[in-house]
């Protein structure tokens, strides 16, 4: 395997990507997504807008409702 330091560093979307932005606003973050919030999937999975989503990630976990996070459940987001 071969490293190459900052090789990827002019791509957009390596800074793009990082933004809340860019997965929040636009047509992206109207995506409607399935989100799964337990592994064994006892709870199933709940359907969201990406924006949405976000939003239930950044509860503080000291808050009245905390978040209980969750993940996509294998969806492609760029069809």
């Amino acid at each position: 395997p071969v490293k190459i330091a900052r090789g990827c560093a002019v791509w957009p979307a390596t800074r793009r990507w990082r933004e809340e932005k860019f997965w929040s606003t636009g047509a992206l973050g109207q995506r409607f997504v399935p989100v799964e919030t337990d592994y064994w999937m006892e709870e199933g999975f709940n359907i969201m807008q990406l924006k949405d989503f976000i939003q239930h990630c950044k509860v503080p976990s000291k808050s009245s409702n905390p978040s209980k996070g969750g993940y996509l459940a294998q969806h492609a987001l760029f069809d």
